[in-house]
């Protein structure tokens, strides 16, 4: 299955009446790479993608999925953190994934492997709760 993002991503800009150019202002990223996104001429990187909706102010999933593909969660507007909040909260989990993928990359591929095991029979078991205030949704 291929996503499309450049479709998504242009049709959630012009529904929010954005041009290339607020895009550029909103995310930083040069407009001809967000042309070449939208293009199909470049693949984003999920730190782009991070970028853009928050610029658009909608959650990543809407990028990658179709409206009917939606990953079902429950309604969080009530509880969406502020933008200083939402990237203090990114940065930590990006040191986090720095310092996992260090040790990680150090594993044997036995214990990689059991390490997956075993985050993936978590995720399933808590397929959406909230654990140590990370939202765990399910496609």
């Amino acid at each position: 299955m291929r996503i499309n993002v450049g479709a998504r991503l242009r049709t959630e800009r012009k529904s929010r009446n954005f041009s290339q150019a607020d895009l550029e202002r909103r995310t930083g990223l040069p407009r001809c790479r967000i042309s070449w996104l939208e293009n199909g001429r470049a693949i984003p990187t999920l730190e782009t993608l991070e970028k853009i909706s928050d610029a658009l102010e909608i959650p990543v999933y809407r990028l990658l999925c179709e409206d009917e593909g939606r990953p079902q969660t429950k309604d969080l507007s009530a509880e969406v953190a502020t933008n200083g909040n939402r990237r203090r909260n990114r940065k930590r989990e990006v040191r986090l994934l720095g310092e996992f993928r260090k040790h990680f990359s150090r594993m044997s591929k036995e214990d990689q492997d059991l390490i997956l095991v075993i985050a993936r029979k978590i995720t399933h078991r808590m397929s959406g709760r909230t654990a140590v205030g990370v939202e765990v949704r399910t496609t």
